[in-house]
């Protein structure tokens, strides 16, 4: 028998500590602790033989010595808490201990490196070695369960084998044992022997879980999947994680975009339309953990990699292929007028009641995730034939000034959900101007009046109130610049104090500064400085903006000076009036199915301007049988209707006040016909018809109050229709008046796809 040779060991154990001679025995309670100091007296607290556990909860230690553990068992739980050694040894060393480490995915351990693998955490053995069996009379255990490991020293590279030597997270070494399960590691992870002392057994080293920086197959649980990506080795219960099933069909990346043109290599890093993709995505999956970023594309974007949380215990990279989902007949339609799309540098404007329209119904979404503001000005829809495709933003590009809304940045060009074009650096900008008739009077009733009118008759009562803000042009200006002012007050007082306890501490003599303290000091007056030059410059362009080409400048034009107050949904909008008839916009909706060319139009201001019509011609299938039969008839020519707007994230749903005007292209079997109907079923089979109001330019034109599946074809031999029973009595009055259909509550009988 004789003593185990633990040269390295024992001596870097003797530096960090003496080992205490007390008596074995006994266990400590649990106890929390968030500073070394605390630390420290925790594991002293436990007698020597005894077993403590430890809660190391919300800190960020950077020790001064290594935490030495002799000849205890000890449980540490990592709750958001990082333990960094300063200097070349390890965290945690353990000597005649069992450890057991549970920590979480944002706590983490780290070493510089250091000579002798000693690891990050490290456990050794003080018993004897019997030679003739090569084995301990007792054995220890280091346990990790979850968290990060790092030795952040810079690996050497082995030239003769080209790959990068890292130094040591964890090493398994004579007389003890590692398991590791859910484990990051940015190091080196093996069992080693003692060469040289004659001790030749390697320790025990077993792989439940885990993300390595080298190949660690020899060690692997059994029944556990073990593989490679890039410099990336994993130990897994199977071979990707159950999550990535959540984003991917069939193991492959659904994409709703047309494929970019060119290759990877030569396309530009900010190219739009895979700039789309990565945001859609990561902006979808990010708090699931998954990510892509543009180099993760191969050339010719048929694969992408994703990762999935990156630097945890659970960190996966795979490979898969994309599916680029588009219909190639909407997008050769598409490039007819993407030609007409606003180029970078280039300004779409919303105005007058189109600026109303657009905060009335973003006010009613607070889960926006797309800025359809481009839709709302009828002159950029006008350009596009009023189809039915969306220009969007995603949110967080641009800015809300008080007086003006802008846009700006990566656009994008989409029909159903698909992505057919994106255009970078496309401003749509709205000035807060409103605009009334010409011979309006000047006084604050009158403008209050001729403002609330125009409202009124488009939005409908009660849905607006407009009135006088206790601020003038003038007034808000002057309250702008002394907020600013105020300011930077406020931080001048506040550098003149830490420049105080500066001084101070400075005039101490150099034994008793505090630099630590000065450091602080001087980091609040750094900050200060930084916030009075920035507030200064926030005088300065405020001013400037309503200097001769400030986007401001409008406002002093207001008539009367006057701001006005617009109050909807619990929000308000402020803007400025001005008297000039011919700039009044009293938007007209108007919506054209690129497919079934069904077009339906509305001047009532209840509906979104970026409502998009969703229309489906059905020529057979189960539905189309259904209605078919209720209906009676043996010829007709079927669509499913619909409406949505982004702005709103669901379908128009109610109008209290107006109707939709619907056209449906004629076929050859109907375009000589007189006597045509559109019909309706319920879900009941309760059949309605509605009256074909005109055919012209090759339509059939009716009005309705409900959208759903509706029919054109010929009314009955006899003649007779079945007036729209929508529980209305104007509506009544209308059907026999023969002029228009029932004025009534709008309802879509399903939910769309949204886009």
């Amino acid at each position: 028998m004789f003593k185990k040779f633990l040269v390295i060991t024992m001596a870097l154990i003797m530096v960090f500590t003496m080992i205490p001679v007390v008596a074995l025995g006994g266990t400590s309670t649990a106890v929390t602790v968030s500073t070394e100091q605390d630390l420290l007296d925790a594991i002293d607290a436990i007698p020597t033989g005894g077993s403590g556990v430890i809660t190391i909860s919300g800190t960020h230690m950077v020790l001064s010595s290594c935490i030495s553990i002799n000849f205890k068992d000890i449980t540490f739980n990592l709750e958001n808490s990082q333990l960094v050694a300063n200097g070349d040894y390890p965290v945690i060393v353990g000597y005649g201990s069992n450890i057991v480490i549970n920590a979480d995915d944002d706590s983490y351990l780290e070493s510089s490196g250091h000579t002798g693998c000693m690891g990050v955490v490290r456990i050794d053995n003080d018993g004897d070695y019997n030679l003739e069996t090569q084995s301990y009379e007792k054995e220890y255990k280091l346990k990790i369960n979850g968290g990060r490991y790092y030795c952040s020293q810079e690996p050497d590279y082995d030239e003769e084998n080209d790959v990068n030597v890292f130094d040591g997270v964890f090493f398994a070494v004579p007389g003890t044992s590692i398991e590791l399960t859910d484990v990051f590691c940015g190091g080196k992870v093996e069992a080693i022997n003692y060469e040289g002392t004659g001790i030749l057994k390697y320790g025990d080293l077993l792989i439940n879980s885990g993300v390595f920086s080298n190949d660690v197959e020899n060690y692997v649980a059994e029944g556990k999947y073990f593989g490679k990506f890039e410099e990336r080795y994993y130990v897994r219960d199977k071979e990707y994680s159950d999550k990535f099933d959540s984003v991917l069909e069939d193991g492959k990346l659904i994409v709703n975009s047309v494929k970019p043109e060119g290759t990877n290599e030569s396309m530009m890093l900010d190219d739009s339309i895979i700039y789309n993709v990565i945001e859609g995505f990561n902006k979808k999956y990010f708090e699931y953990g998954f990510y892509i970023e543009y180099s993760y594309f191969n050339d010719d974007f048929s694969k992408v990699k994703i990762e999935f949380d990156p630097n945890t215990p659970h960190e996966e990279y795979h490979e898969v292929d994309i599916v680029w989902n588009y219909d190639n007949e909407i997008s050769n339609l598409a490039k007819d007028y993407i030609s007409k799309l606003p180029s970078a540098g280039e300004t779409i404007e919303v105005k007058d009641l189109e600026l109303i329209s657009y905060y009335l119904n973003v006010s009613q979404n607070d889960d926006l995730e797309e800025d359809s503001l481009p839709n709302y000005s009828s002159e950029f829809r006008d350009s596009l034939d009023s189809t039915n495709f969306s220009f969007y933003y995603r949110v967080g590009a641009g800015g809300d000034d008080p007086f003006c809304t802008e846009r700006l940045g990566d656009a994008y060009f989409s029909h159903d959900g698909v992505v057919y074009y994106a255009a970078s650096f496309v401003e749509t900008k709205a000035n807060h101007i409103l605009y009334v008739p010409d011979d309006t009077g000047d006084s604050k009733d009158a403008l209050i009046s001729a403002l609330q009118k125009r409202i009124d008759d488009y939005f409908g009562k009660n849905i607006i109130t407009v009135s006088i803000n206790d601020l003038s042009v003038d007034a808000y200006k002057d309250a702008q610049i002394q907020e600013y002012r105020d300011n930077i007050t406020r931080f001048e007082n506040s550098k003149s104090y830490y420049q105080a306890l500066l001084t101070a501490e400075q005039n101490k003599p150099a034994n008793e500064q505090d630099s630590q303290l000065i450091g602080e000091y001087m980091m609040e007056i750094m900050l200060c400085n930084s916030n009075i030059t920035q507030y200064n410059d926030y005088i300065f362009y405020f001013e400037e903006s309503f200097e001769d080409g400030g986007y401001l400048e409008f406002m002093n034009d207001a008539v009367g000076g006057h701001i006005f107050n617009l109050d909807f949904n619990n929000q308000r909008m402020v803007a400025v009036v001005m008297k000039d008839s011919s700039k009044m916009v009293t938007p007209t909706y108007k919506n054209v199915d690129l497919v079934t060319k069904v077009e339906i139009s509305t001047e009532d201001g209840a509906v979104p301007l970026d409502a998009m019509i969703q229309a489906e011609k059905l020529t057979s299938g189960a539905e189309y049988d259904k209605v078919m039969k209720a209906l009676d008839i043996e010829k007709g020519e079927m669509y499913d209707l619909g409406l949505y707007s982004n702005t709103l994230g669901k379908n128009v749903t109610k109008l209290e006040n107006g109707m939709f005007e619907v056209k449906i292209p004629l076929s050859d079997d109907f375009k000589d016909k007189e006597n045509l109907v559109v019909l309706y079923a319920d879900d009941n089979d309760k059949v309605t018809t509605h009256e074909v109001t005109k055919t012209e330019d090759g339509y059939a034109v009716f009005l309705t109050n409900h959208f759903s599946i509706y029919t054109l074809t010929e009314a009955p031999a006899d003649g007779t229709t079945t007036p729209p029973t929508t529980g209305d009595a104007n509506a009544a009055l209308l059907w026999a008046g023969a002029a228009l259909v029932a004025v009534g509550g709008i309802t879509v009988a399903r939910k769309r796809k949204e886009q």
